[in-house]
């Protein structure tokens, strides 16, 4: 679900966007943080990794997200990849997401009110992904199922950030379940479009966008 640029460019961009009040050793340590939570988060989607292993991946994208939130509480990336991580650690452990998925939420919510286009609309297709794939209330949060409210939602995403491949793959997805196969086929079209100029994809991440896309044009062709 997350991009990783070069560590090098990734710490020396942070320089100039933190708060005046920041002493210049916590920037330091949140651009630590930052980093190491989303290289975790890479980690976490390594189809080579057993699920254990991914698990506490997830589990440190997590720790370094609350470390980059205390750090930088008005900065988009600690709430953006709390988000991420603990959606990872409840799809690969036992844990059950009943009564902490609003914790999830909130953080996707707080991410998008800070930055909604970070990570390629990430916060947005996030929300997205969220209410669409969780149980209805109360196992899940309010807006799970409510298509005025997901929909819209991708839309933004897709708008913010259209040359994103998984912005529109996973929008077509969604149309695709909804029964408008013509408009998943456009966007499923606009994804196989961007994926080769998507920079930063990990290998095994371009993969599995790659196999979704070709699944989905199968189902779309049958």
């Amino acid at each position: 679900m997350t991009r990783v640029a070069l560590a090098l460019l990734a710490v020396l961009s942070l320089s100039g966007c933190f708060s005046v009040s920041t002493p210049p050793d916590e920037r330091t340590d949140f651009a630590r943080h930052r980093l190491a939570a989303e290289e975790a988060l890479v980690h976490v989607t390594d189809p080579a990794l057993s699920k254990a292993d991914q698990l506490e991946w997830a589990r440190r994208a997590v720790g370094h997200a609350d470390r980059a939130i205390e750090l930088e509480p008005e900065r988009v990336e600690g709430h953006f990849y709390r988000a991420v991580g603990m959606g990872y650690v409840f799809e690969r452990s036992n844990l059950s997401a009943v009564g902490r998925v609003g914790d999830l939420e909130q953080a996707a919510l707080r991410a998008r009110e800070l930055d909604p286009a970070f990570e390629h609309g990430g916060p947005l297709r996030y929300l997205a992904m969220l209410y669409w794939k969780s149980p209805a209330w109360p196992a899940g949060p309010e807006d799970a199922g409510e298509h005025e409210v997901i929909e819209p939602l991708f839309l933004e995403a897709v708008e913010i950030a259209p040359l994103d491949p998984e912005n529109h793959l996973r929008y077509a997805q969604y149309l695709f379940e909804r029964g408008r196969n013509d408009d998943a086929l456009r966007e499923l079209r606009a994804a196989r479009e961007a994926l080769p100029g998507a920079e930063g994809l990990p290998a095994h991440e371009r993969k599995q966008l790659e196999d979704e896309i070709s699944e989905l044009g199968a189902a779309l062709s049958g």
